[in-house]
């Protein structure tokens, strides 16, 4: 059974919910919450295996400057040390982080649900009722 920070960021994902809703939710958050929601943002995005097209992509359009720390250092390092780094930042970048990682998340999961589930899927994050 999916978590309700799963299935918020399954549905960002599949455009069910607002990119701007997904970033109020997290704001709302205490630190230490939103560090747990990076923590598994982070590792859902290694889940989806992006390629180096979809994280320039992803970071194109994450609604934050493309030089913010967390978007430079997925551009510049393996996706691995990346994620390590982006989730030892400083709480005061979590935003970013999170427009970041979702902006991946999203296009990556995009391109895995239009290629490897086209014709239907058991993955119950794809599959959301709601």
């Amino acid at each position: 059974m999916l978590t309700n920070e799963e299935i918020i960021l399954n549905k960002v994902a599949q455009e069910k919910m607002s990119f701007s809703e997904a970033i109020a939710w997290f704001h709302q958050k205490p630190a230490d919450e939103q560090q747990q929601v990076l923590e598994l943002l982070s590792m859902i995005v290694q889940q989806t295996h992006p390629t180096v097209a979809s994280v320039t992509k992803g970071v194109e359009y994450a609604p934050v400057k493309p030089t913010v720390t967390p978007a430079v250092v997925l551009q510049t390092s393996s996706l691995k040390v990346a994620l390590q780094k982006i989730l030892a930042l400083p709480a005061t970048e979590n935003k970013n982080a999170f427009s970041v990682l979702l902006s991946v998340f999203k296009v990556a999961d995009t391109l895995r649900r239009e290629e490897q589930c086209a014709g239907g899927c058991t993955h119950e994050w794809h599959n959301l009722p709601y």
